[in-house]
């Protein structure tokens, strides 16, 4: 929605940013910082979504038309950027600004080993999926 292309299926994105400090604590307890707004309905890692040195976890969240999808991304400041082309709520560091296009190349981590062609069909599933008990 940030850029007005959103549609019916469009999800939330929160990116949080936090001192380089605290980006280990924070990236450990990331499902419990995600189940604070509500309870989630599911809670998953993509580690290939994850910005570099940080984390990324996929929520859905109960709601009234069905579940609420929302993508947090954790990074530390250091190496944070703000895309000129999305709706920032906060930006009390003053971070700076770079080009939506480059920030979303440079912004996950390299890509993983790509699929085999005759992969069993779980692992097509999971693929660059990280599923991990609470």
């Amino acid at each position: 929605m940030s850029r007005g292309d959103d549609d019916a299926l469009s999800d939330l994105d929160l990116s949080v940013v936090v001192s380089d400090e605290s980006i280990g604590e924070l990236v450990n307890s990331r499902r419990t910082y995600a189940a604070r707004p509500a309870p989630p309905v599911l809670l998953m890692d993509n580690v290939a979504n994850a910005p570099i040195d940080g984390a990324y976890l996929l929520a859905f969240y109960p709601g009234e038309a069905g579940p609420q999808h929302v993508d947090w991304f954790w990074q530390p400041e250091s190496g944070a950027r703000i895309p000129d082309d999305e709706r920032v709520l906060f930006n009390n560091s003053g971070l700076p600004l770079m080009s939506g296009d480059d920030w979303r190349r440079q912004s996950h981590g390299p890509p993983g080993p790509p699929l085999a062609a005759n992969a069993p069909i779980g692992e097509q599933l999971t693929h660059k999926t990280l599923f991990s008990g609470q």
